[in-house]
């Protein structure tokens, strides 16, 4: 236990000290952008990118860009990149409360831990955060896992969470 302590800690202080050691780059920039003038106007419905109408892509993950903006008071790095970075933990979350139940807590803390170490993962969750990819990924996991619980347990409500999550993916990526 004092092991995996240590490697959560390390996890932590890893993911969570450079998030704003180097500037926005690659797409982050974009998705900044474009939730800094949604906020600024208070336009939710029509993003916008350097004032024209930006459609390439749906507007959930500028929404939640502003809520942490507004949350925070600031147009940071840090901020910018927080929310894809929760993300990215809290599906380890989910997977290792998710998995315990069918392989055992020691064998679900490992897949959790794995999950978290991976190396194209690690990098990307902690360097070029501020993209979409972590919070897609977390909503199609609750969705499959949802799924996955509906038929297990047979309880409506996870089918409904399934079809909600999906929806919540198209109104992320499209």
């Amino acid at each position: 236990k004092t092991l995996i302590a240590f490697i959560l800690a390390c996890l932590a202080i890893g993911l969570f000290s450079s998030l704003d050691t180097l500037e926005l780059r690659a797409e982050e920039p974009r998705r900044a952008v474009t939730a800094i003038e949604m906020y600024l106007t208070k336009d939710y419905i029509v993003p916008h990118l350097n004032t024209y109408n930006y459609y390439n892509k749906p507007p959930l993950f500028s929404w939640v860009l502003s809520i942490f903006f507004s949350l925070f008071g600031t147009f940071d790095e840090w901020v910018v990149r927080l929310p894809s970075l929760l993300s990215f933990v809290l599906t380890a979350f989910l997977h290792f409360i998710i998995s315990k139940k069918h392989i055992g807590t020691e064998a679900a803390l490992l897949s959790s831990l794995f999950f978290l170490s991976s190396a194209d993962l690690l990098y990307y969750g902690s360097l070029n955060s501020g993209e979409i990819d972590l919070f897609y990924c977390l909503v199609s996991y609750v969705q499959i896992i949802s799924l996955f619980s509906y038929f297990h347990k047979g309880q409506s409500w996870l089918l409904i969470l399934s079809y909600l999550t999906a929806s919540i993916g198209f109104l992320t990526k499209g």
